[in-house]
């Protein structure tokens, strides 16, 4: 009897790249001031959303709020100053704009974009980066934070996977996110938030040609 050993082969996982939309305006354009559409989903199947960190702690997944939108960008509706925070799209660049405390107005005003993977896998982020910084300057930073799609809101469950220093002469600044690596669970998120130092700062980021290429668990 012949035998044929048993082979085990191992298939790829399927590749998806995900992008923030070209455009992305609130459903009900015409009527400002509602959520309506702060959730987008993507030709790949990942899930946008514009959103405020509130009070500051980015690592609670209790502390997003939607933003609503505002006629031009997506706004806050509570805890916000001068126009932060902020979180505007123009031909697929995302500028997020924060602030720090001010008198009379505490707590940081954080918006956010965040990512939400359609399935298990690795996925590889690398995007540009431009800061402009006014009031006290730079420094500022980007952070880049996982948020488990299972656990307890109210408790610090998010990592923070990579602080983006952006330190440039006078108040601009320019970097970039290199193939930054991570494993995530179907409905885990990936969060891009500003953090500034103390001081009465204002900061807006804008990521530009943002990728995020994910390879599914098989």
């Amino acid at each position: 009897m012949l035998l044929i050993p048993f082979l085990t082969i191992a298939s790829a996982g399927v590749e998806s790249a995900h992008s923030p939309p070209e455009s992305w305006i609130g459903q009900k354009a015409s009527n400002p001031g509602g959520p309506d559409g702060h959730v987008t989903k993507g030709a790949a199947g990942g899930t946008w959303r514009a959103m405020q960190v509130w009070p500051g702690r980015p690592l609670i997944p209790a502390s997003y709020i939607p933003l609503v939108w505002g006629g031009k960008s997506w706004v806050a509706t509570e805890h916000s100053h001068g126009g932060q925070p902020s979180l505007a799209c123009k031909d697929g660049e995302i500028t997020l704009a924060c602030r720090n405390p001010w008198p009379g107005q505490p707590g940081e005003k954080l918006a956010a974009l965040v990512f939400e993977a359609p399935s298990a896998g690795r996925y590889v982020v690398s995007a540009s980066l431009e800061a402009f910084a006014w009031d006290d300057g730079l420094p500022a930073w980007l952070r880049v934070i996982r948020l488990p799609a299972r656990g307890d809101d109210k408790k610090e469950s998010g990592i923070d996977l990579k602080w983006i220093e952006l330190v440039g002469l006078k108040n601009r600044a320019r970097e970039t996110i290199d193939n930054l690596t991570v494993n995530l669970e179907s409905g885990d998120r990936l969060v891009f938030v500003p953090k500034l130092p103390r001081g009465f700062r204002g900061v807006s980021v804008t990521l530009r040609n943002l990728r995020i290429i994910g390879t599914d668990r098989t």
